[in-house]
């Protein structure tokens, strides 16, 4: 499973907005992410870590959790980005714009989050 997810068709389809919306919990987040100025991004590039082991150990980890809390009748009703979440969605926001904000947590400042929460999921 863990090689599929680096096969560049296989991977972009499993990152798509479509395919991460196909659960109807998502689509508040689907529908608001097409909308935002970052609607060009698929979903993986803001909320799954970087690099050639990491992305896909998160990408199959997060699936196989969503399926199974789904399967189980268990999934919530609301999503929220979880404390572990927040910390690869702002490593990512620095990977793209560190060079613009120079006072962030990962330099002992605020998180991106703390003022730009909408930006990829805005009104």
């Amino acid at each position: 499973m863990l090689a599929s997810l680096n096969v560049p068709g296989v991977s972009t389809a499993l990152d798509s907005p479509a395919f991460c919306g196909s659960c109807h919990v998502m689509a508040t987040q689907v529908d608001s992410h097409l909308r935002s100025s970052h609607r060009s991004i698929a979903c993986g590039h803001c909320h799954l870590p970087r690099g050639i082991l990491r992305y896909p150990v998160a990408k199959a980890y997060a699936g196989t959790k969503d399926v199974v809390t789904f399967l189980a009748g268990v999934a919530p009703e609301t999503i929220r980005l979880a404390t572990g979440g927040a910390r690869v969605v702002q490593e990512n926001c620095l990977h793209c714009h560190g060079q613009m904000v120079p006072n962030t947590a990962a330099r002992g400042g605020h998180w991106c989050l703390d003022c730009h929460r909408r930006v990829a999921h805005g009104p």
